[in-house]
């Protein structure tokens, strides 16, 4: 018997029940399997703010965070993934907008002023960690602040947990009279932009913490939320493992349940069969005697049992295959491609590897373009108002500049093969040599005076070598012998005398 709705629609007409739809013809297979399967009870059209709620984001959370302690190809994947990304971290490069000798000198002293400035906050570990904990917790919130007690520029930032941000219950009151979204943690203005953050003055998950909702505002203009926005009004961030998470559990318990399994077989070393009644046979004089051999003992049987060795089914010849499919299916929604994650390229060859490292490559530059963008370019103009009153910081001559940040280049799989191929495209004038050492970390500027200071040097070397050991240079030997120009020669003045 089918059950009806009493809801009408616009027109008067009666809707069908919530699991009579799928009786109505329906082009999208999706639409009619919703009501043959509980597979999608939990689908929703609620909001991006509405989903992400501050209870679902600390279960994502913790789980993930659960997994990257206990499973070693969960951390080894993110960790991996943090190095491609970051590497041995971005390099500054200053360019002055009216070039001088004087102007680029002193562009070189300040980048060596932020680079050492750099070392001493560990700025690439901590963008590394910020890479991870952006993966794992789904957000980081980096604030500026001063720091008096470092030696070169007194100015760094402290990075923090997503679950440290959340408003109190007289700010969650007060939005409810607002136009504008609530969103857990975040003032917004009447256009939905970020004016201000709240964050609890102690971490709910520290020792200690008896949840007081004791919030502090900091402004927007010294704080940077990075997370990946999926959808367009979403303002948290949710772990992006959410996906893949149960994969990782599944991955961990497969591995504990065969190695459970393996163990229990060894521990049995065989059994015993006989043809007759277990009470026909009597040990008499035939009673069992324990032989010592290695570290365990033989047995002697009474007549009529034989003894039949154990043979152990695990792990089973499809342990690796199931092992491989599910990371398959983890590393899918990281991009990552399978010779990095399995850390295992026993299967490609260099053309294969080369085109499953094609979406990897260009993903690893947009996460350095999301840094540069949303992160690293705001915090050096606030590195640069807070220098500016430093005395010996800003070089003078310098004036107004122009910045870049360079990356660590890729290595080349083979070093021949990219050599030649950028030699070939030099000579038919194809390559583009600004770009092609942008791509390997350095400015085609640094380059081209590496290679000049490098002939330069060995020209010099090569002048005091000679001295040193009391030798003439080829090029010398070769002006002594030549004779000037305009030097008449004695023979020939004769002959034309006579």
């Amino acid at each position: 018997m089918i059950r009806k709705s009493n809801i009408l629609d616009e027109f008067g007409n009666q809707f069908p029940a919530e699991k009579d739809r799928s009786l109505k013809a329906n082009q999208y297979d999706v639409v009619n399997r919703w009501a043959q399967t509980d597979q999608w009870t939990y689908a929703n059209n609620r909001s991006g703010n509405a989903n992400d709620d501050r209870l679902t984001r600390e279960k994502i959370v913790a789980a993930s965070r659960f997994e990257f302690a206990n499973n070693s190809y969960c951390r080894g994947i993110l960790l991996k993934m943090a190095q491609e990304a970051i590497g041995t971290g971005c390099r500054l490069e200053i360019m002055p907008k009216s070039p001088s000798p004087r102007a680029n000198k002193a562009a070189k002293q300040l980048e060596d002023i932020w680079q050492e400035w750099a070392d001493e906050v560990c700025f690439v570990e901590k963008l590394q960690m910020g890479v991870v904990e952006e993966i794992v917790g789904g957000e980081i919130f980096h604030q500026f602040r001063q720091n008096r007690a470092l030696k070169t520029v007194p100015v760094d930032f402290m990075s923090y947990e997503g679950i440290q941000f959340q408003s109190n219950q007289i700010q969650k009151a007060f939005s409810l009279y607002r136009s504008t979204p609530i969103v857990d943690g975040l003032k917004l203005d009447e256009q939905g932009n970020v004016v201000a953050f709240y964050k609890l003055r102690k971490n709910p998950g520290e020792d200690g913490y008896i949840g007081i909702d004791d919030t502090v505002t900091i402004p927007a203009d010294i704080m940077v939320h990075m997370f990946r926005q999926d959808r367009p009004t979403q303002y948290r961030g949710v772990g992006q493992l959410a996906p893949c998470i149960d994969m990782f559990a599944k991955l961990r318990r497969f591995t504990e349940a065969t190695i459970e399994t393996a163990e229990n077989a060894a521990s049995i070393l065989g059994t015993i069969e006989t043809a007759f009644q277990p009470d026909v046979c009597t040990p008499g004089s035939d009673s069992p005697v324990n032989i010592p051999f290695g570290s365990g003992n033989l047995m002697t049987l009474p007549d009529g049992w034989k003894y039949n060795a154990y043979k152990p089914e695990q792990p089973t010849t499809g342990y690796g295959d199931y092992k491989s499919e599910i990371l398959h299916e983890i590393i899918s929604c990281l991009l990552m491609p399978w010779n990095v994650a399995s850390a295992d390229s026993s299967d490609f060859n260099f053309a294969s590897g080369q085109l499953d490292h094609r979406i990897f490559h260009r993903y690893i530059l947009f996460i350095r373009k999301r840094q540069e963008e949303r992160f690293i370019n705001r915090f050096f103009r606030f590195w640069l108002e807070i220098a500016t009153f430093v005395p010996g910081v800003i070089p003078s001559g310098l004036g107004a500049f122009d910045h870049k940040w360079y990356w660590p280049g890729k290595e080349p799989i083979d070093p021949g093969k990219m050599a030649n191929a950028a030699k070939t495209l030099k000579e038919v004038g194809l390559l583009n040599e600004t770009k092609y050492w942008q791509e390997q970390g350095i400015s085609a500027k640094d380059a081209i005076d590496q290679q000049i200071r490098l002939e330069a040097y060995k020209e010099v070397r090569r002048k005091e070598i000679a001295e040193e050991m009391g030798i003439k240079l080829k090029s010398e030997v070769q002006d002594n012998a030549e004779p000037s120009q305009g030097e008449p020669d004695d023979e020939k003045v004769t002959q034309a005398k006579s």
